[in-house]
């Protein structure tokens, strides 16, 4: 992963108003380039965007464990797939106002985003899946994130 920072100076005109002598002050430019190896990345939760994200998406404790239950379902590619949104809501005992509701709270915190129909993608930066293993894998994610959201 590469972190540049960059540092700009300006050139200024300074005026000595009792000799009227004007002296020209320079700035400059400099960019640092720091590497690190994604390979010591080894966290999936940012842990208080997280909870941030939760204290909004949630507003009881039933909301909570339907969270968790969608957070189980991430695919590999950073994805929620519902096939048949009703039918999922029967499963998790919860009406499919209720799931639609989370989704909606969800994408308004950016914790989601919707892709379609039944489609959602996790925010890789928030949370990644337990079936996202490699880091190589977890850097595409925010990638992604990043180039679509």
């Amino acid at each position: 992963m590469k972190e540049v920072t960059n540092t700009t100076s300006v050139t200024l005109e300074v005026i000595n108003p009792t000799t009227g002598e004007i002296f020209d002050v320079k700035g400059r430019n400099s960019e640092t380039i720091r590497y690190y190896s994604i390979s010591k990345v080894t966290s999936r939760v940012n842990v208080v965007q997280l909870l941030n994200s939760m204290e909004k998406i949630c507003k009881s404790p039933k909301d909570i464990r339907l969270l968790n239950c969608l957070l189980d379902k991430i695919n590999t590619d950073g994805f929620i797939v519902i096939s048949n949104m009703a039918g999922f809501a029967k499963e998790l005992e919860v009406s499919r106002s209720k799931l639609n509701e989370l989704f909606k709270r969800g994408e308004e915190t950016g914790f989601f985003k919707k892709e379609g129909t039944g489609v959602y993608r996790v925010n890789p930066f928030v949370f990644i899946g337990k079936r996202t293993r490699s880091n190589a894998d977890r850097e595409r994610l925010q990638i992604e994130w990043g180039r679509n959201c």
